[in-house]
């Protein structure tokens, strides 16, 4: 049998042992003043009760004709950690990082530190009474509140910078929802 092949087969013959070992993962959308935009989070146990994320974001649009072109994207980094995951309404706390980027004309760079709940509504219901909301148990809500530390540019099309100016804002609001698996 060539080699490749045999690989291959241990490779599959262990997906189940690599899957049941793995760090939980989800996948969801948030929007706040830093680092919004879809998010792919990896999960990894903390302490007991405690679970700890990694979140890459990202969001992008691009539109153009013969004579412009328009673009916007934001991409981000946040970590956190989730209290009392196994709990239906658990606290989190997190800090993120961004960076966003409207048509070179508007960028911003900007630091997040915050604070909030998550809420996982399906998380406890019941299979008798609603089978099909037991699939969704790993829909989590979350809603935070915290600091950001902003620098904004601001130029015109040639380059020249208009404005430079720094936001930082004492509370600032964020929301998004993420499934987990």
């Amino acid at each position: 049998m060539n080699r490749t092949v045999k690989i291959a087969l241990a490779l599959l013959l262990m997906m189940p042992c690599i899957l049941n070992a793995a760090p939980r993962m989800g996948a969801g959308a948030r929007a706040d003043m830093v680092s919004s935009g879809f998010e792919f989070r990896f999960w990894f146990p903390a302490e007991s009760g405690t679970r700890g994320f990694v979140a890459p974001q990202a969001i992008g649009f691009y539109a153009g004709s013969t004579t412009d072109a328009y673009y916007f994207y934001n991409v981000g980094l946040r970590g956190g950690v989730m209290f009392r995951s196994e709990n239906w309404i658990s606290p989190i706390a997190d800090v993120s990082v961004g960076y966003g980027d409207y048509d070179s004309e508007n960028r911003h760079l900007g630091a997040r530190a915050a604070i909030g709940i998550s809420v996982a509504p399906f998380q406890y219901s019941p299979e008798s009474t609603i089978g099909f909301l037991k699939k969704l148990a790993g829909l989590r809500f979350e809603f935070d509140s915290g600091l950001i530390f902003r620098r904004d540019n601001s130029s015109y099309s040639n380059g020249t910078f208009e404005s430079l100016y720094t936001d930082i804002l004492l509370p600032d609001f964020g929301a998004g929802f993420v499934f987990n698996w």
